[in-house]
């Protein structure tokens, strides 16, 4: 037989007992958690009592777990997928109310989603350009030149390449170490062009 359980501000609680007076007391459903909650007969003006919760609250957590998701499978940045979650929860001011601030989830965020990012190379040499990010979202190439040796590569659609090879001045930058390289793409420009 199942337990008495009330749902207060995002917690669970169940039944815990009640007083000769007929107040209710509820403890937090999530093993371990000292949360406590007490009511009236009725279940009317619900007080919390005892410790904080030793976990977040299920709506906090919702929020947080589709914000991890988010940054985990969008490209979108990290500040914007918190206020567009926290735009959705605004409706309700108490699930607002118990959104954790951004600099106490960003850190989890980034680090979810570099997770999900190839490992940086150690060398050069070593970088390789996944199939997936070789094209733009409507399917075209996007790395238009990648050097042997990957000294140089060139990001762009085909559409950016040609506007560079009309265009009256191109402006390149780099050390004083990449100029042969600078020069080549501009060779390889000029070769477009004619």
């Amino acid at each position: 037989m199942g337990r008495d359980a009330i749902s207060f501000n995002g917690y669970s609680y169940s039944l815990d007992r009640r007083s000769a007076s007929g107040d209710l007391f509820w403890r937090c459903l999530t093993d371990g958690c000292r949360g406590r909650l007490q009511t009236d007969e009725g279940m009317n003006q619900p007080v919390v009592r005892g410790a904080d919760h030793s976990h977040p609250s299920s709506i906090e957590d919702v929020a947080y777990k589709r914000m991890r998701e988010r940054a985990v499978t969008e490209t979108t940045h990290i500040p914007q997928i918190y206020q567009e979650e926290a735009n959705r929860l605004a409706s309700s001011e108490a699930a607002s109310a118990m959104l954790p601030v951004l600099q106490s989830i960003d850190t989890a965020l980034f680090r979810a989603r570099r997770q999900c990012l190839p490992p940086l190379p150690d060398d050069r040499a070593d970088i390789v350009v996944p199939e997936s990010l070789r094209f733009t979202g409507a399917g075209e190439s996007f790395v238009l030149l990648q050097m042997l040796n990957n000294d140089i590569m060139v990001f762009g659609s085909p559409a950016d390449f040609d506007a560079v090879c009309v265009a009256t001045h191109v402006y390149m930058d780099g050390d004083i170490d990449i100029l042969e390289y600078l020069k080549e793409v501009g060779r390889i420009i000029a070769d477009r062009m004619s």
